[in-house]
């Protein structure tokens, strides 16, 4: 299975009107330091609904724990068919290990899948292919 997402963003966490489309999205904290701007990776997740899904997310407050002062932004693509976003949202949390995916469970399905990420990438692999882990 290969997958090209195209990401779009950076919004941030409360920007409501953002991305009310189904997809993956990734949520960072982002420092602005004009020296040293620079994010981390905090949560690779998706839905049918992104905006609704981050503005009712369960670990908001753990997302703001982990970033402090941090800003948290998020940015999104669009993946409408829901297999092919689970498939390449496990494929994307199993490569990048984002600190606040540690619970999520995958098993091994001997596929291989080919990600590419494209636009609005900030600390995403650009391409990689990994093997398709699914959720327990």
């Amino acid at each position: 299975m290969d997958f090209v997402l195209d990401f779009e963003g950076y919004w941030p966490i409360d920007a409501t009107g953002a991305a009310n489309y189904a997809g993956i999205y990734c949520i960072y904290a982002v420092s602005w330091d004009e020296l040293n701007p620079s994010s981390r990776l905090l949560y690779i997740g998706g839905s049918d609904n992104i905006a609704r899904r981050i503005a009712w997310h369960s670990q908001r407050e753990t997302f703001k724990e982990i970033a402090g002062d941090l800003p948290l932004y998020f940015n999104a693509c669009h993946i409408t068919k829901k297999d092919g976003r689970d498939t390449a949202e496990a494929a994307m949390i199993h490569h990048h290990h984002p600190p606040c995916n540690a619970k999520f469970n995958m098993n091994l399905l001997h596929r291989s899948v080919a990600v590419t990420t494209t636009n609005k990438n900030a600390n995403l692999t650009p391409g990689f292919v990994t093997i398709e882990y699914m959720r327990a």
